[in-house]
């Protein structure tokens, strides 16, 4: 099975049981693999299950990202946001304050799924990619593990749903599910220009061919004619 079908059939299985359990908690990090997470989560399972669940913000978020964040909350019907006070990381052992800290707080409100939407594509090669999502799912586990020990309850399962996803097969999942891309924060000026994006920095080299794919472009602020046309048969095929 592929890693997309994957990630769809694990939400499209679960059982009635495991939907009506007491809501998730998504680590919120500005990618676009964290608004399809909260898509997911909020809308595509909440759908079944009818339980909200929420929002885990990090620490010091700029003024934009924080509205994204909160508007992302409110559009997918999320019950609330929980302001973390550590910054977001994606390895080391700040991806692990991070995990601990939005752990506690998914354990605070007896829920047992806390969801990291961390996602490997990009120039990355593969055995970097495989070494990265190795660690990746060590940290997620052994985190989950220290955090039940003293769980009163059955503990905590940190999942990385989007892990195993190229760039493309993220992008067709947004896609197919109508998530909002165009809430996701990917380059460096989104924090100063309103959410507009540049065209030019790594992120958005990365980024605008994979939604011109898509055809997501139109959900985008500063995806212009110019950025396309200078782009204009980029291969995407990470």
């Amino acid at each position: 099975m592929c890693s997309l079908c994957a990630v769809v059939a694990d939400y499209a299985g679960m059982s009635m049981a495991s939907m009506q359990r007491a809501q998730s908690v998504v680590v919120y990090d500005g990618t676009i693999a964290c608004v399809v997470a909260c898509w997911l989560e909020g809308v595509c399972r909440a759908s079944v299950g009818g339980e909200r669940s929420s929002l885990w913000v990090a620490g010091a978020l700029d003024v934009v990202s924080m509205r994204a964040a909160e508007r992302l909350a409110e559009t997918a019907q999320f019950a609330e946001i929980i302001q973390g006070q550590v910054p977001v990381a994606s390895r080391g052992l700040e991806a692990s304050a991070m995990l601990l800290s939005a752990g506690e707080a998914t354990l605070a409100r007896r829920s047992e799924r806390l969801v990291w939407a961390i996602q490997l594509g990009g120039e990355l090669y593969d055995d970097v990619r495989v070494s990265e999502g190795v660690m990746a799912t060590d940290r997620a586990l052994l985190t989950a593990r220290l955090l039940s020990v003293d769980s009163t309850g059955p503990g905590l399962v940190i999942e990385t749903p989007m892990l195993d996803l190229t760039d493309r097969q993220l992008i067709e999942l947004a896609a197919d599910i109508d998530a909002p891309v165009g809430l996701a924060r990917w380059c460096p000026s989104q924090a100063q220009s309103g959410g507009r994006i540049c065209g030019t920095c790594t992120g958005c080299r990365r980024w605008v061919p994979m939604l011109q794919h898509g055809g997501l472009v139109g959900q985008v602020a500063g995806i212009d004619a110019a950025v396309l046309d200078a782009w204009a048969g980029s291969s995407a095929g990470r």
